[in-house]
């Protein structure tokens, strides 16, 4: 659900997206719904890619992001 809602849930809202995203409650559906947002800006907004890599920790998404460099 997060892969397939974020880019019309952010060009739709735009930053208030990224905000309801950095305030979700920590956890997976706050890692999940960071990766999600990361992967959509496709490095349009290197600052906040930074912000958004420093929200995930599993083990499964960390991985994801590495075998994309």
């Amino acid at each position: 659900a997060w892969w397939n809602l974020t880019p019309g849930n952010q060009w739709r809202l735009e930053s208030g997206y990224v905000d309801w995203v950095k305030n979700l409650p920590a956890g997976l559906d706050r890692e999940m719904a960071s990766f999600a947002l990361l992967k959509n800006l496709q490095g349009r907004d290197p600052a906040l890619a930074e912000t958004l890599k420093a929200e995930i920790k599993d083990p499964k998404l960390v991985a994801g992001l590495e075998e994309k460099k």
